[in-house]
Order: structure tokens, then sequence, then C-alpha cells
């Protein structure tokens, strides 16, 4: 979400809730505003095991 105004930037929808899942909204979020012009957004993450997984540390 940009938080200057509030646009979703990134999401993404499936049956499983896992790695892949944020891994797909995270990539959404690069695309729509490309990878150094997301300063400013904030990435809200629950702090759930998928966020500490290798793949989306690495993402």
């Amino acid at each position: 979400m940009d938080r200057f105004n509030r646009e979703v930037i990134g999401k993404a929808v499936s049956d499983a809730n896992n790695t892949e899942l944020v891994l797909c909204a995270l990539d959404d979020a690069i695309k729509t505003r490309g990878a150094k012009k997301l300063s400013g957004c904030i990435h809200h993450t629950d702090s759930d095991v998928r966020y500490c997984a290798d793949k989306y540390i690495k993402g």
C-alpha cells in the first residue's frame, strides 16, 4: 500500500495460504511500481511464518 494515497499496489489471491502467495503479491507491487520505487510503501506482513521463508527473504 502506498502510504501517501493509500493505493493498493500489490495483491494476490489463492486457495492456498503459502509462501508463493505472498511472493506473488510482492511481485505484483514490483511490477506496478518498479523495485526502486517501493520506498514510501507499507508492506504488511502479520509476522507470519510465510514471511520468514528463505524464498521470501531472498525474494
